[in-house]
């Protein structure tokens, strides 16, 4: 079946972190693989997410640059992040040229996110790139779809299916994880206490 996609590592020394593409499963499982990692070292983690598409810059820098006396950092998440960065901020500057600059001298007791289904690459990947990451996660082709399910049941529903019955399963409901992982969960209700899905069982 060939190998998965790459997959990125997070640590709590990360300050910004952009993650663009169009599988929401895989962004929110990220999201919630950052803030792990923060909590890990800092304890309890402030998270506050924005919808770019609405919310102007000094309303997401303040939030970062504001010291919340009863968590140690915050996560700063920025959807439509895309959007955001073309917007114009004060006079003709655009948030991008703001946040470029942010990168340079960051706030050490945040994390920005940027999620984005749709990203410019550009001088601020590599002003990230020094103080974090960038990430573009790829959909899942049908033969890893089928290998993350087998993984999926196994792990989150301590159940095995069967790769025949996986293969089905992708081929039925398509590549996407979140669709797929809802299925799954009826199947390993169906198949309880037995705990083993089967071609037959998807069929069904």
């Amino acid at each position: 079946m060939g190998t998965m996609p790459k997959q990125p590592t997070f640590t709590a020394s990360m300050r910004m972190v952009i993650l663009h593409g169009k599988e929401p499963f895989l962004m929110s499982r990220y999201t919630d693989e950052i803030e792990a990692a923060l909590s890990k070292e800092y304890g309890e983690v402030d998270k506050i997410i924005f919808d770019g598409a609405t919310t102007d810059l000094a309303t997401v820098l303040d939030e970062i640059r504001t010291l919340d006396l009863l968590t140690r950092h915050k996560l700063v998440v920025v959807d439509e992040a895309d959007t955001f960065l073309a917007t114009k901020g004060t006079g003709s500057t655009s948030n991008r040229k703001a946040i470029e600059r942010y990168a340079e001298s960051v706030v050490e007791s945040a994390t920005l996110l940027l999620r984005a289904t749709s990203w410019r690459p550009g001088k601020l990947d590599k002003a990230v790139a020094n103080i974090g990451l960038v990430f573009k996660f790829e959909p899942l082709s049908e033969s890893d779809s089928v290998r993350w399910c087998l993984g999926r049941c196994t792990k989150e529903h301590a159940c095995t299916i069967e790769v025949e019955a996986a293969q089905l399963l992708v081929q039925k409901i398509g590549l996407t994880l979140t669709r797929l992982d809802s299925e799954l969960a009826k199947l390993v209700a169906m198949v309880a206490p037995k705990n083993i899905i089967s071609k037959e069982v998807v069929i069904e």
